[in-house]
């Protein structure tokens, strides 16, 4: 799921380093998407991308979800506390700066 995701949204922002780059102007329908395919997102690095190159916002900002995904049994659960926490902080980003990228860190349920 998570590259049927990458490649869905990859006409929206930017690949560049095997990396996906989404305006955060994707935020609802990615995180939602996610919700749906079971897909949490675990973590997320902000960027300006300019058109030769992908620029960490200054200062250097990120956020790790990983551990609503160590400390359940119920995945879907996991997903949805992540995911919510996601959508929250992309919201709060585009407040402060619109025109910045965002670089999920996508995790996929353990077989």
């Amino acid at each position: 799921m998570k590259e049927f995701l990458l490649k869905k949204y990859s006409h929206y922002g930017r690949i560049s380093g095997g990396e996906i780059f989404l305006p955060l102007s994707t935020k609802e329908q990615f995180v939602e998407e996610c919700t749906l395919l079971s897909v949490a997102i675990g973590g997320l690095e902000f960027f300006h991308v300019k058109p030769h190159n992908v620029i960490p916002v200054e200062p250097v900002t990120t956020f790790d979800y990983s551990m609503f995904l160590q400390h359940s049994d119920n995945w879907s659960e996991s997903v949805k506390k992540c995911n919510e926490a996601a959508l929250s902080v992309l919201i709060e980003e585009e407040k402060e700066d619109p025109t910045q990228y965002y670089n999920p860190l996508l995790f996929e349920q353990p077989e």
